[in-house]
């Protein structure tokens, strides 16, 4: 990335509005509220990604995919996708939002409501290709492991590297796209263009997450991390390259290995611990939070 740019960037994010942190914050923190409480349920506690539960117990929902209560498990879907993903993308709405920091009008509230709506509609769309990846992998650990390695070898692909470069670029994404940010209608497209891109950088992560079903809250945050990492962090895109070589890794041990003892609570908490401590060691600020 250019000097200039990067020079740009800090400065952009130096503008720290109050209220949509605290906004994004606060939705972050009642998505985290929902998972916890509720992805037992939405799940019908099958295998899943093995995470710490050993064998799975019947379905009881009688409903959806394979017996899972499909509405329930795309409500916990988007309770998850705000949780892990909101904080990832927070520079890039406060980038957005400083474009119009001086306007007092309601319409910077609408304008920022067009910006955010096609990110969340994307993701919830995807929510429905999560629910099909995890029928299918819940009770096959072999599928789920190639699941796994599949999300590896996107981490090290091109869309992902591509994507990347512009989620750790948010003054340079607007620069390049945002030539019409301003309106209603600039607004909707600029948000479109970032939910596709976010949605790029991050698929593959998704996918293994979700093909092989979700159940461990520490590799709920160990994975949450590793995005946040990978769009803020100095170190970040070689954190993605060293997370898709880890991916494949894990998911090809699942033909000798059970998947529950490679994904367990403590190897989540191994994880975050991991990425906490190459947090620390460059000790560069994360979030652009006022």
């Amino acid at each position: 990335m250019p000097g200039e740019t990067k020079r740009q960037d800090k400065h952009a994010l130096t503008l720290r509005p109050v209220g949509v942190t605290a906004g994004l914050a606060v939705v972050t923190a009642l998505g985290w509220a929902v998972v916890v409480d509720r992805r037992g349920a939405a799940m019908g506690m099958g295998m899943g990604m093995g995470m710490g539960m050993g064998k799975g117990v019947e379905m009881r929902t009688g409903m959806g995919t394979g017996g899972v209560d499909a509405a329930a498990f795309l409500g916990v879907w988007v309770a998850m996708v705000a949780a892990m993903m909101l904080p990832t993308i927070q520079p890039m709405v406060v980038t957005y939002r400083a474009l119009f920091r001086d306007d007092l009008t309601r319409t910077r509230w609408s304008r920022m409501a067009a910006f955010l709506v096609p990110y969340a509609v994307l993701w919830m769309i995807a929510g429905t290709g999560a629910l099909g990846l995890w029928s299918i992998g819940r009770d096959h650990p072999v599928v789920a492991g190639s699941l796994v390695a599949i999300a590896g070898l996107y981490q090290l692909g091109t869309i992902k590297t591509r994507c990347l470069r512009w989620c750790r670029s948010p003054l340079g994404f607007l620069v390049r796209f945002g030539g019409n940010a301003r309106s209603m209608r600039g607004a909707a497209a600029l948000g479109t263009r970032h939910g596709a891109v976010c949605f790029g950088c991050c698929a593959g992560l998704m996918v293994g997450l979700t093909g092989a079903g979700v159940m461990s809250i520490s590799w709920l945050v160990a994975l949450g991390l590793l995005m946040l990492l990978e769009k803020t962090h100095r170190a970040g895109q070689s954190l993605a390259k060293m997370s898709g070589v880890a991916l494949l890794a894990l998911g090809a041990a699942t033909a000798v290995v059970p998947f529950g003892q490679l994904t367990s609570e403590a190897t989540g908490l191994g994880a975050i611990a991991v990425l906490g401590i190459v947090a620390l060691a460059t000790r560069r600020r994360i979030f652009a939070v006022a």
